[in-house]
């Protein structure tokens, strides 16, 4: 019993740290690429809190390479996410003017150009 109560109270000052964390961010980026379930759990607790809110769903990006191919990906993307807009990339390069584009918009940071 010691070591449930003692996992319990580990992951409940993780889960503080982390809940801390997204209830002071602005902007989510998560990448889907490798499906990483700790992503999924993120993305959903982000999307629990932007509904508790009464929040639109447009605080998060979400990135995915495509050079894992497209079936792979396709396999590893939850089927709640799919229906969202994903930043798929074939380099760093792109990644970045893409992902910086989508920052811009996000903060209106490209409204003057």
């Amino acid at each position: 019993m010691d070591y449930l109560k003692d996992h319990w109270q580990i992951c409940a000052l993780c889960c503080g740290k982390y809940c801390t964390l997204f209830d002071s961010s602005d902007l989510l980026i998560a990448d889907l690429t490798f499906g990483n379930r700790n992503v999924y759990h993120e993305i959903g607790y982000l999307m629990g809190l932007n509904r508790g809110k009464w929040l639109e769903q447009d605080n998060f990006i979400l990135i995915a390479s495509k050079n894992t191919g497209d079936d792979e990906l396709e396999k590893d993307i939850g089927f709640n996410l799919k229906s969202w807009q994903q930043l798929r990339f074939e380099s760093t390069r792109q990644l970045e003017e893409d992902l910086t584009e989508s920052v811009e918009t996000y903060y209106k940071l490209n409204s003057a150009k």
